[in-house]
Parts: structure tokens; C-alpha cells; sequence
């Protein structure tokens, strides 16, 4: 912009040298009269006498001065008219630049207060990711049946079995199985008529699978519960985030990657629950969680039309 400027002022110089060449022509031509006038006038007198026409015709010789000194007077105007012309101009270009640089300055306050954000997103990204993995290496579960105890990320299997049993008993006997209290239970939450339409959107025609799932969520609740709502926070932080939507994609593709084949497993079915259907499903299904999860673990694979994201395909 500086630059700009310097030629523009360049530009100008050429006609400011002549028109003040001209102005020094005019000064000069009005001194030569004003000498001449000055030293001539008396000589003429004295030779001159009484012969006052030809004092006339010498007068006006002279008479031109008025002329010149009103074109002096309206070439100073034009002159000054010139000079204010040109500030004008110059006040312009600065305006211009000032508010170039105003510009410049909101656009790079705009990418560091982008760049802050981000940063503190990725702080908090990474700090909910860390309290994840915290819980997965906390968790432990008694497996009665076989007297031993599952710790860390062999839980899910433990999980992903007690659920699979309980699917298999509920599909053979229903809920006589289960205590009155629990039956009834199951069969409130699985019958939920905002559920039901859900469902019915989704083409599902299988009940069976989602009162297992309920029976089974009751039994472990303390366990999973607090690890389901870690993961879906960190789904919704991602969501609510101002981020572009291929960030987004990127991050929620982090948090796939941390989930082992069996935790993706848990959360398909959370999601065709009534636990999960109305906020973690719509999460699931836009991030393409189970994009890489092979159908054929899926109880049956009839199951993989309720989310839209393709499935049984490899992660980006």
C-alpha cells in the first residue's frame, strides 16, 4: 500500500513542476511590468511635458498589469484548488490503507481466536478420552459361573456374553424367566410408545432383542452405565463443537478407534434401545460409529438397517 502511494505521489509531481512554472512565469512577467512601471513612468513625465495623450498611451501599456494581476489572483486559485484536490486524494488512500490494515488486523484476531478454540477444544477432546480409558482400565465384573474376575477391557466379552445369553433365553422362554418385578419392568421400558414408533421407522420387527438388551442393561447398569454416558459426552462434545464438519468426522474418528470390536457391539444395541435410541443413536448413526464393525458378530444381520452408515467396511 505504501508503494501505491509513492506512485500516486508521482504521478502528481510532473504537473505540480509545470504548473508552478507557470506561476513563476506569470511573477516574473508582473515584476518586469511593476519595474518598468516604476523606473519608465518618470523618464516619460519629464520627456513627455503636457502631452498628457502620449502619458495616455504609455498608461496603457501598463493598463494590462490589471489583466495580468487578475490572472495571476485566478491562477493562484486554480493552483490552490489543485492543491486541495491532491490532499483530498492522499487523505483518501490513507483512509484506505488505515482501513486495510483495520481489516487485516479483525482477520488475524479471527484465526487466533480460532486457533484458541481449537486449542481448547483438543485440550478437552483429549481429557474426556483420557477419562474413558480411565474407566475401561477400572472396570472390573465377577463372573460367578466361572469364579473369576474380569478387569480392563476383557469386560466387554464377559458383557457382550451376558447379553447374547440373555437374547438366546429370552427368545426360548420370554420373560417367565425373569422375577414378576422385572418382567413387568422389561415390559414397560420395551413397550414405550415413542420407542415403538422409533423402531417401526427403522423396519425393526424384532422385540425379542431389545427386551434382552433391557434385562441385561438392569442387571449391569452399575458397571456400563457411568462408561456409556463417558462415551456418548464425548460424541455430543464433538457435535456441539464449532468445528468443521471434515474435524468433526476426524475427532469422532478418534473415538472409533479407541472402542474394541465388543464395546462397538454394546453400543449398536444401546442404540436400538430405549436407553439409547433418542440421543445416542442420532450420534452413532451421523458419525458412522459401527462403520468397520463386521455384520456377521451382529445377532442377526438383519440388525444393520437400523443405522443408516454402511457397515462391515473398513475405517477411513
Amino acid at each position: 500500500m505504501n508503494f501505491d502511494k509513492q506512485d500516486a505521489k508521482s504521478d502528481h509531481e510532473p504537473k505540480l513542476a509545470w504548473l508552478g512554472i507557470g506561476l513563476l512565469a506569470l511573477l516574473l512577467i508582473w515584476l518586469f511590468y511593476g519595474l518598468t512601471s516604476y523606473f519608465l513612468l518618470p523618464l516619460v513625465l519629464v520627456h513627455s511635458n503636457t502631452d498628457t495623450q502620449k502619458i495616455g498611451q504609455f498608461g496603457d501599456v501598463f493598463g494590462a498589469l490589471n489583466a495580468l494581476f487578475s490572472a495571476f489572483a485566478f491562477a493562484v486559485l486554480i493552483f490552490t484548488m489543485f492543491l486541495q484536490r491532491r490532499e483530498l486524494a492522499l487523505q483518501r488512500e490513507e483512509l484506505e490503507y488505515t482501513r486495510s490494515e483495520i481489516r487485516g488486523q479483525k482477520e488475524q484476531l479471527q484465526a487466533q481466536n480460532l486457533t484458541m478454540q481449537r486449542q481448547v477444544f483438543e485440550s478437552s477432546f483429549f481429557a474426556l478420552l483420557g477419562a474413558y480409558q480411565d474407566i475401561v482400565r477400572m472396570l472390573d465384573v465377577s463372573d460367578l459361573r466361572r469364579n473369576t474376575i474380569h478387569r480392563g477391557r476383557d469386560c466387554f466379552k464377559y458383557f457382550y456374553d451376558a447379553f447374547k445369553n440373555e437374547d438366546g433365553t429370552i427368545t426360548y422362554l420370554g420373560r417367565e424367566h425373569l422375577s414378576p418385578p422385572k418382567a413387568e419392568l422389561v415390559k414397560r421400558l420395551s413397550a414405550r410408545q415413542d420407542f415403538l414408533d422409533f423402531m417401526r421407522s427403522r423396519g425393526a420387527t424384532d422385540n425379542n432383542i431389545v427386551q434382552a438388551y433391557v434385562s441385561f442393561f438392569l442387571d449391569n447398569q452399575s458397571d456400563i452405565g457411568h462408561y456409556f454416558r463417558t462415551v456418548y459426552h464425548i460424541y455430543r462434545f464433538i457435535e456441539e463443537s464449532d468445528l468443521p464438519w471434515e474435524e468433526k468426522q476426524r475427532f469422532a474418528r478418534i473415538v472409533r478407534a479407541q472402542l474394541s470390536t465388543y464395546e462397538l457391539l454394546l453400543f449398536f444395541y444401546n442404540g436400538l434401545s430405549p436407553y439409547g435410541y433418542e440421543k445416542f443413536w442420532p450420534l452413532a448413526n451421523k458419525y458412522e460409529m459401527f462403520q468397520n464393525l463386521d455384520v456377521d458378530l451382529l445377532f442377526d444381520q438383519s440388525h444393520a438397517k437400523y443405522y443408516d452408515g454402511a457397515l462391515g467396511q473398513e475405517a477411513e
